[in-house]
């Protein structure tokens, strides 16, 4: 059972992977999340996760930049095209704001539900 349910997990990861782009990890109590940003734009758009999860947010800019995500105080100091992980539980529930902090453009908003 244990390795049927590894594989279901890694198959759902390199199902993701093969789409393209950016991703968010499915591992229970755990949650990744790939964001690139290009411009002002950042894909995916509202990233999720669940109050309680252990998130490890990646970010990738095409230009040095710093990116702040409100309610949390999480600051990105990103160089270009290097991508920048930060490990946190997401312990509040609500839509929080991400913004390029030097310009203070919203790309956009974080969202965590209750668990």
């Amino acid at each position: 059972m244990r390795t049927l349910i590894t594989s279901g997990i890694a198959a759902l990861t390199i199902g993701v992977a093969a789409c393209g782009g950016t991703s968010t990890t499915v591992v229970p109590g755990k949650t990744g999340i790939n964001l690139k940003v290009t411009g002002s734009n950042v894909t995916p758009a509202n990233p999720k996760a669940t109050k309680g999860e252990q998130v490890t947010m990646t970010i990738t800019t095409d230009k040095d930049e710093e990116v702040h995500l409100h309610g949390y105080d999480i600051h990105f100091d990103c160089k270009a095209d290097q991508p920048l992980s930060k490990t946190f539980t997401a312990d509040k529930t609500g839509s929080f704001e991400m913004e390029l902090e030097k310009t203070s453009t919203h790309l956009t908003n974080f969202d965590v539900t209750p668990s």
